[in-house]
């Protein structure tokens, strides 16, 4: 379908023009401004349908005042778009060998006629297996627009500890000490306060990891306990919080990777709204994750350990242990 092109100037002439023809017939509506991410002006009716002519308040001055602006600029926003989607479509199943269509299919640039194709020949799997590697590109694309921020209200970045030799962490199941783990033995860092409160140096590692290297004997306000660790072997710490932060390492290229903090009502898959980029690392990254009580969120690297805390209305205490052994 060819619209004649208009410019935004137009477009939120238009725009105002409806709004101004609501106001005047009198109904209920809700501006929410300008959408940077997709370039459109965002808003609501309230109203209920018409069960006669399906139509609801406001449709009036939409087709008279706003109709043919907003499908034009919707359509001038989208085409390139769909064009850049359709060529990754392409070279998407061309890699798995779909390369004769029937004809017509290529020239259409229909992606549902494409993907159909290609289900015909591969089955379903491919179908799945191109709409995940779209879900990766839309991430990226997101992951692009965002520099490192503050973290956002409530989160306050509390210390940066930094070292050369950090190999993993643990953090305490009461959720206020980390341990931390390096080239040249343990430490303990007060995550409420960002302050290190207990140091053994040992260059014998072996005398306090397990087998595996993913726990680790625990010293000062830890003495007793075998903690599960996170960093250059293996293991995590947890990516969300009960109430629904989540925090992403996000590749932007081999070695580069960035911190991407998510507050409850973002989603990362469907806008970049609600995402904070809050590190950078330079070093190599060990782990990521909060403190059980999602009250703490750690980015530790191989020379670096960054917290974060918010206050939190309640605060829960426990010291649970670790079954797994360690060398002695």
């Amino acid at each position: 379908m060819d619209f004649e092109p208009i410019t935004f100037e137009e477009y939120e002439a238009a725009y105002r023009r409806f709004i101004a023809c609501l106001q005047e017939t009198g109904v209920e509506h809700t501006e929410a401004g300008l959408d940077p991410e997709h370039q459109r002006f965002v808003y609501f009716v309230q109203g209920d349908l018409d069960p006669v002519t399906h139509r609801v308040p406001g449709d009036d001055c939409y087709d008279r005042e706003f109709a043919d602006a907003d499908e034009r600029w919707q359509y001038q926003q989208q085409a390139p778009l769909m064009k850049a989607t359709f060529d990754r479509a392409l070279a998407f199943f061309a890699d798995r060998g779909v390369t004769e269509f029937p004809e017509g299919y290529v020239e259409s640039e229909s992606l549902g006629g494409l993907i159909q194709h290609a289900v015909s020949i591969h089955g379903e799997q491919v179908a799945r297996d191109y709409s995940q590697a779209e879900q990766a590109h839309d991430v990226r694309q997101r992951m692009e627009q965002l520099e490192t921020q503050p973290a956002p209200a409530p989160w306050e970045e509390l210390a940066t500890v930094q070292n050369g030799s950090f190999l993993a962490v643990g953090l305490s199941d009461d959720s206020r000490f980390c341990l931390v783990v390096g080239h040249h033995g343990r430490s303990v860092v007060d995550v409420t306060t960002g302050e290190e409160v207990a140091r053994v140096e040992s260059h014998d590692l072996d005398s306090f990891l397990s087998r595996s290297n993913t726990v680790a004997a625990g010293i000062g306000p830890l003495d007793g306990v075998n903690m599960p660790l996170a960093g250059l072997w293996g293991g995590g710490l947890p990516s969300s919080t009960p109430d629904g932060w989540y925090v992403f390492r996000m590749p932007k290229q081999w070695s580069d990777e960035r911190i991407v903090l998510q507050c409850p009502d973002a989603n990362m898959y469907s806008s970049y709204k609600g995402l904070t980029q809050i590190a950078a690392p330079l070093s190599e990254l060990r782990a990521v994750g909060f403190t059980l009580d999602g009250a703490v969120l750690v980015v530790a690297t191989s020379s670096t350990l960054q917290i974060w805390r918010r206050p939190m209305p309640n605060e829960t205490t426990g010291n649970k242990t670790s079954t797994d052994s360690v060398r002695s």
